[in-house]
């Protein structure tokens, strides 16, 4: 019997229930820490209940800038832009945002809450270390659909990696982690951002990115989720070592192009290689096209694996037996976060 408390999607499904939620966030809403599920260099993230008007809980999570980033201008701007640029996207494939909230100067963003793993989990318990092609073009499907929510709203994601790829054990896929998100025509566009196994050529020599700079990183992930490794290691030590010293990393694109891929299954060769062209001009234009293409290689296999139910089998074949979260379930370490949400 599957627990209604974790089928937190949802309250996120359709774009008017989102609406109403922002609506309807009154100062009666509580937020009740249950333990921190995540810690980055400028952000801790917490599981936490929220009661509502109707005094019906459901699982979030809140967001909030460590105490040693409030100094921190840029930390900040990163934390802010995150919530206003989530605010803007309306795709079951985003990890959705209701509040901002600002407390004892502190900034706190309450966030869907994903009851599952991330991509690099998911490949981390595979047997080989990546996925069937059909499952692997499932997820790349997903995250086209958020990429193309995003670019139609002129915003790119510029973090894209497996570690931002969340999946929930009912077999959901969310993009998340949208910290270095930007607008297309932001001025810190041009500023060095995101995780250098996973950049484009044009954002590692920090050059004025668009949507195809986010198209190169999804072609990454799917040369990941297929044979298990980066195409930049796949050149060799060498050329990786080149690459973490960010240098000459056009010329290490053009070795991936030259790459045969002849791990790639045949049928999305194409797909993979023109995702990672070093060119712009000859990658993807956008993420409809690469869509198109992912849908046509998925029917010419069988239209069970278009079917969301066998990623969810998929995901519980893998991952047996997940324990459900309890609402009463504490940290060891006290979490003080706001009790009730004082600012929109």
């Amino acid at each position: 019997m599957e627990n209604r408390n974790l089928k937190i999607w949802l309250l996120f499904k359709q774009k008017t229930e989102r609406r109403e939620l922002m609506r309807t966030i009154t100062a009666q809403t509580t937020i009740t820490p249950i333990k921190q599920i995540g810690c980055g260099a400028f952000g801790e993230v917490f599981l936490c209940s929220e009661a509502g008007t109707l005094g019906i809980p459901r699982f979030i999570c809140v967001k909030r800038l460590r105490k040693n980033a409030q100094l921190s201008r840029e930390a900040e701007t990163s934390f802010l832009s995150e919530a206003r640029l989530l605010n803007r996207l309306f795709c079951d494939n985003i990890i959705s945002t209701g509040n901002l909230i600002y407390e004892e100067e502190r900034y706190y963003i309450t966030m869907e809450y994903v009851h599952g793993i991330n991509l690099t989990r998911l490949l981390e318990k595979t047997r080989r270390g990546y996925l069937p092609a059909k499952i692997a073009v499932f997820i790349a499907r997903k995250i086209c659909l958020a990429l193309k929510e995003a670019h139609e709203k002129r915003i790119i994601h510029r973090d894209l990696k497996p570690d931002n790829i969340l999946i929930s054990y009912k077999g959901r896929v969310k993009v998340g982690d949208w910290g270095s998100a930007c607008l297309k025509d932001a001025q810190n566009l041009e500023l060095l951002c995101g995780t250098i196994v996973y950049m484009s050529p044009e954002q590692a020599v920090v050059e004025k990115l668009d949507q195809r700079s986010d198209l190169f990183s999804l072609g990454l992930i799917l040369y990941k989720m297929l044979t298990g490794k980066n195409p930049y290691r796949a050149l060799g030590e060498g050329y990786y070592a080149k690459m973490i010293e960010l240098s000459d990393i056009s010329e290490i694109a053009k070795q991936i192009a030259k790459h045969d891929f002849a791990e790639i299954p045949k049928k999305l060769r194409y797909i993979v290689k023109k995702l990672l062209a070093p060119s712009r001009r000859k990658r993807y234009q956008n993420a409809t096209k690469v869509f198109g293409d992912l849908v046509k290689f998925t029917r010419s296999t069988t239209k069970k694996h278009d079917h969301p139910l066998f990623f969810m089998k998929y995901v519980e074949k893998l991952f047996p037996n997940q324990e459900e979260v309890s609402y009463f379930e504490n940290n060891e370490e006290t979490v003080q976060l706001p009790r009730e949400k004082v600012k929109t």
